[in-house]
């Protein structure tokens, strides 16, 4: 979990559709991709928010699956899903979170092997993925918009697309295989 002022705030930043999960020893160092986040009282206030959250959220998957929505303060929802019943009877489902902010980009690795993009390609790739003008994009890489106008025309010739709405489209699946 990504956490960025876990001692502060209960509700959080979290990346999309991760597994939220609950432990039984709270005073337990949270980690995400094996670099601490937060440790101590700040996880046990941060857990004891999330463990009441994602138990209010269980019961109601009880009776009904729909998803539900979860405020944030000047944020979009997070949206918790029903993953699948728990294996055991005194644990309750597992529960997606997909957070609409966190937009995912393929990695380089993929769009360097599925595409043969360059580096400079798979950086403005990356950044069309999030979202962002191609006005956008050149502005925070320091290149000239024909630069980027050039290497768009690059990409889309190597990923067969003729759209920017293609090209977001097709990165956009590719960001779920991962690195």
């Amino acid at each position: 979990m990504r956490v960025k002022d876990c001692a502060a705030r209960q509700r959080e930043e979290l990346p999309f559709e991760q597994i939220a999960v609950t432990s039984s020893n709270k005073s337990e160092v949270v980690e995400s991709e094996s670099s601490v986040v937060c440790s101590g009282t700040a996880v046990d206030r941060f857990l004891d928010g999330m463990t009441r959250l994602l138990e209010r959220i269980n019961d109601r998957f009880e009776n009904d699956v729909t998803p539900v929505l979860v405020a944030r303060d000047g944020k979009r929802q997070l949206i918790a899903f029903k993953l699948r019943e728990s294996d055991t009877p005194d644990h309750g489902a597992a529960i997606g979170l997909a957070d609409l902010d966190d937009i995912p980009v393929p990695s380089e690795h993929v769009l360097q092997r599925v595409f043969d993009l360059t580096n400079a390609e798979v950086r403005l790739a990356q950044g069309v993925a999030r979202g962002d003008s191609l006005e956008e994009v050149a502005a925070r890489l320091g290149i000239k918009i024909s630069t980027a106008r050039t290497q768009l025309a690059s990409i889309f010739a190597k990923t067969q697309t003729r759209r920017q709405a293609k090209l977001v489209a097709l990165l956009g699946r590719l960001a779920q295989l991962g690195a």
